[in-house]
């Protein structure tokens, strides 16, 4: 699938970018992104943005999925002098300029999926998805996060599941959302990198991208994490195992971020945490193209690493629901029962 540009307004920017403060609860239906107290509104669900360190075993998976060496070609000379010259020239930009004109030459995946197992979506609300349940403490009535609508999203297509997978994704629900973990988009399954464009000449900032990425990262680990449990609901999870990327882009900067889970004390609910990893400058030949080769690599892992885990989860959640049909079928079909 590839992103059509929308008609821009010259003064429109997914509404304003600005910072604003808290609204009140009457006024909205929804907490705002753009509120300076979002973060709070995060917090009760346990969602943190760089609220404290990710631990030293993802950091370094994380980096070693990213800097992997490529033997395909990189960047040449004329390609990024492109991206220095396109970064000068949209400085007053709207968002949706700077993701048709500048991205796909950063992100060619944008307009041709290098992988049939992969697939994106591109401004595309997930309608379909599980929110993250608050926490067990929060005695009030906090507003709803906002249903995310990244920019661009990656994930895995119908390809890379057989029809058994497909249907056992089809019972990964959730009974009072209606919603599905693994398809919160119900195009992409199981998301694991999105990208948020921003313009700095509308006020759109990376601090408000993290807002966007943080809630969808979540929904998206969330998902993850049910399917462990639906397979083994003693089965642990391997908190240093990168599952889901994000990177805030506008016409100067990129920053990559890592997504993480932390287990409570005691157990419990898992919070939700995003960390910056990476800075990219869109003036500098070398990091345009450490940007390019990161990109690459984080959907290379997608389909080559993630997704046989992802499989075998399905398979073996698929063998635990037939056995114990069968022996709720059993049960039903002795004597006197």
């Amino acid at each position: 699938m590839s992103c059509k540009p929308p008609s821009v307004p010259p003064s429109s920017e997914k509404s304003s970018e600005s910072t604003t403060s808290a609204s009140t609860n009457s006024e909205k239906s929804t907490a705002s992104v753009h509120d300076t107290d979002y973060r709070q509104s995060l917090s009760f669900r346990d969602i943190f943005i760089e609220r404290e360190n990710a631990p030293q075993g993802l950091t370094r998976r994380a980096w070693n999925i990213m800097t992997r060496a490529r033997q395909d070609p990189d960047l040449n000379d004329a390609t990024v002098q492109k991206v220095i010259d396109m970064s000068r020239g949209l400085q007053d930009a709207a968002e949706a300029i700077i993701m048709h004109q500048l991205a796909p030459i950063i992100i060619p995946a944008m307009f041709r999926i290098p992988d049939k197992r992969l697939a994106m979506n591109c401004g595309q609300q997930w309608l379909n998805s599980v929110p993250v349940p608050l926490r067990s403490s929060v005695l009030h009535d906090p507003l709803p996060l906002p249903q995310p609508k990244p920019d661009l999203v990656f994930g895995y297509s119908e390809a890379a599941f057989t029809r058994n997978q497909l249907d056992t994704i089809g019972l990964l629900t959730d009974d009072q959302s209606g919603g599905n973990y693994a398809a919160p988009d119900q195009k992409v399954r199981f998301p694991f990198l999105q990208v948020e464009f921003k313009s700095q000449a509308y006020n759109g900032t990376h601090y408000v991208a993290k807002n966007h990425a943080a809630g969808a990262g979540a929904i998206a680990l969330n998902g993850q994490m049910d399917l462990i449990h639906r397979r083994c609901a003693s089965k642990t999870w391997d908190c240093d195992m990168p599952r889901y990327f994000s990177i805030s882009m506008d016409h100067r900067t990129a920053a990559i971020n890592v997504h993480w889970l932390k287990a409570q004390a005691g157990g419990g609910q898992y919070s939700f945490h995003t960390e910056e990893l990476s800075i990219y400058s869109l003036r500098d030949p070398v990091r345009i193209r450490s940007l390019f080769r990161v990109i690459k690599n984080i959907l290379d892992y997608g389909a080559q690493k993630r997704l046989p885990s992802l499989c075998s989860l399905l398979d073996e959640y698929r063998q635990k629901v037939i056995r114990g049909r069968a022996a709720a079928n059993a049960q039903k079909t002795q004597p006197g029962k």
